[in-house]
């Protein structure tokens, strides 16, 4: 009889602790979970992919294991990529059962003065296949982004000419279509023919069998009316539709499969939400709000808004064909601060309240009842 008291009190331990390994977890109740950290760790959430990733001190260096987490209803699932992060990191992606890292190696020293954008490839085990200098010219701190699927790969990135005493500064969007050895299949440039704005390319996505959607910064590094370009170019590079727009910020950029629509979220005297056709027509009902952003997320059919008024937290859905707008109840109030960082996930047909505050070294995770 003792033995088995004993073995029931270990078993509601185990399911006190809920410790993440690389197995389902399939525990009664599993949400809200809570994750202390590593004293050496810190995790942050990545919003364009939707994964948490956790950096550990090692020494004098940085250790860096991607968690991919997968939020179910009632389980989590683990997938660690432990690599070495390279500085000036830009992107991430998957593909099949390799992954491909992004980042801008600057260089200041000797002839070649000029920073470019390495690509590398890793295999399931974290290994390098393969490490390409895509020999563009570019600021290290210039956005670039690899967007595509299983068949086609995509490589974004602008291009910079500082000026000198025969020529003014220039810059370029470049767009490649690359094969899985990092070779150019198709490629096309696009530059500001009057010189009168910069391309710095903010936020990308890729719409199978449609084609790719860029949001531009025109601006750069001055300030000339805050102005922005979103532009959707077929999958054979050629430019289908464009719009300038003002914003003081890009939130995110997304699409509806179902409803065949573009959806962009900006900072503008508030939050703004529009909406765009594939084929460049806008939507004439645009969602304004005064209230602060938190963090936001989206299905196929809807976007999820978390903001803060005052003294109380809303989660607004707004649904792609923008007929319908609800609130959703948060399952507890939000403790909003500088150190603790809030984000909505939306994964397997269920929404999420991620917590970071790696002050406290604390990790919570709440599931969000949409009915």
């Amino acid at each position: 009889m003792k033995i088995k008291l004993i073995l029931v009190i270990i078993l509601l331990s185990l399911l006190a602790c809920q410790k993440i390994d690389k197995t389902n977890l399939n525990v009664k109740k599993f949400y809200p979970y809570t994750l202390k950290l590593n004293k050496n760790s810190s995790l942050w959430y990545d919003r364009n992919h939707d994964f948490l990733y956790e950096v550990s001190q090692n020494g004098d260096g940085l250790n860096i294991n991607f968690q991919f987490y997968e939020l179910k209803k009632d389980t989590i699932t683990v997938n660690t990529k432990k690599i070495e992060l390279p500085p000036f990191y830009k992107d991430i992606f998957t593909q099949k059962n390799d992954f491909i890292i992004l980042h801008t190696e600057p260089r200041t020293l000797g002839k070649n003065l000029k920073s470019t954008d390495i690509l590398t490839k890793y295999d399931e085990n974290s290994r390098i296949l393969l490490k390409k200098d895509m020999d563009i010219s570019k600021y290290p701190n210039g956005n670039c982004f690899i967007v595509g699927n299983n068949e086609r790969l995509f490589y974004i990135s602008d291009w910079f000419a500082a000026a000198n005493s025969k020529r003014a500064a220039e810059s370029k969007l470049i767009i490649s279509e690359i094969d899985t050895s990092f070779n150019i299949l198709n490629q096309k440039l696009f530059k500001n023919k009057n010189r009168d704005f910069d391309y710095n390319p903010a936020k990308c996505i890729f719409i199978e069998n449609i084609g790719i959607v860029i949001v531009s910064d025109m601006s750069y590094f001055e300030i000339k009316g805050l102005p922005f370009k979103i532009e959707m170019f077929d999958l054979d590079l050629n430019k289908k539709w464009s719009e300038n727009f003002e914003a003081n910020s890009i939130v995110s950029l997304g699409y509806s499969k179902t409803e065949k629509k573009i959806s962009l979220v900006i900072e503008k005297e508030g939050t703004k939400v529009n909406f765009w056709d594939y084929e460049g027509k806008k939507q004439e009902k645009q969602y304004h709000f005064n209230s602060d952003l938190i963090s936001l997320t989206s299905s196929d059919d809807n976007i999820f808004l978390l903001t803060k008024n005052q003294e109380k937290n809303d989660i607004t859905k707004i649904d792609f064909s923008g007929k319908v707008i609800d609130k959703i109840n948060l399952p507890k109030n939000i403790e909003i601060n500088k150190k603790k960082e809030i984000n909505l996930a939306y994964q397997e047909n269920q929404l999420f309240l991620i917590s970071i505050d790696n002050d406290k070294k604390l990790l919570e995770i709440d599931k969000i009842t949409m009915e």
